[in-house]
């Protein structure tokens, strides 16, 4: 028999998974997407087996500074402070100014999900210190991997 997680258990498995503030996290279940309290368990929403939770993320009143840590290729990883509210096309920015990669080599990737232009970091559960691997984008080779290394 599996461990019965409360709600706010769940929200701090995400937490140490993705680095999203706790308070920042909503959960959400059933047809009508209702708030699930931290104190109550999946079981006592009537969950049986497997179930779907919706996650919502919400950005920071404060619109504060996070740390993210950048994978370079063949570079390791190097540290960028940007806020929650940075999108994604800015970041890109920056880190063309900071190592002369062109935006339009690079593509950004998030939890194995590459990440577009127009959307904000938070978008991405990017809070606190989170991570971003860039991969270049050299037409006659495809795309150049950027680290081996493991990253959450």
């Amino acid at each position: 028999m599996y461990p019965l997680y409360t709600i706010g258990e769940v929200k701090l498995e995400i937490t140490n998974r993705t680095n999203v503030i706790r308070n920042h996290l909503t959960l959400r279940g059933s047809h009508y997407l209702e708030k699930l309290d931290d104190y109550l368990t999946l079981e006592e929403y009537g969950y049986k087996g497997e179930a779907t939770i919706h996650i919502d993320v919400s950005r920071s009143l404060e619109n504060l500074d996070v740390d993210l840590v950048v994978g370079l290729p063949n570079n390791g990883w190097k540290l960028v402070r940007a806020q929650e509210t940075t999108m994604v096309a800015e970041l890109k920015d920056k880190i063309m100014e900071r190592w002369g990669i062109p935006t339009d080599k690079m593509t950004l990737i998030r939890l194995n999900t590459v990440m577009e232009d127009s959307y904000y970091l938070i978008d991405y559960l990017i809070s606190k210190l989170g991570d971003v691997k860039v991969e270049i984008n050299d037409e006659s080779k495809g795309v150049e991997e950027s680290n081996n290394g493991n990253y959450t």
